[in-house]
């Protein structure tokens, strides 16, 4: 059988950061391809990861009303 793939997402909102895991492995490189949008790549050049330092500008703000959900 393949590899597994394990996706998984972290948020720090304070920093408004983001990363989006897509696959398991080593970061062998990252390159800025946006103002603030960085993707990282493993040994082979796949991406493993994306990490948004500017995540209001890179999701919809429905999209971060539901991942950021306001504690009282």
């Amino acid at each position: 059988m393949g590899e597994q793939t394990t996706a998984a997402m972290s948020v720090t909102p304070g920093l408004n950061v983001g990363y989006f895991r897509l696959t398991d492995g080593d970061v062998a490189n990252t390159r800025e391809v946006d103002g603030g949008l960085l993707v990282d790549y493993d040994a082979a050049g796949a991406v493993i990861g994306v990490e948004t330092l500017t995540l209001d500008q890179h999701l919809s703000p429905a999209l971060l009303a539901y991942l950021l959900p306001v504690h009282e």
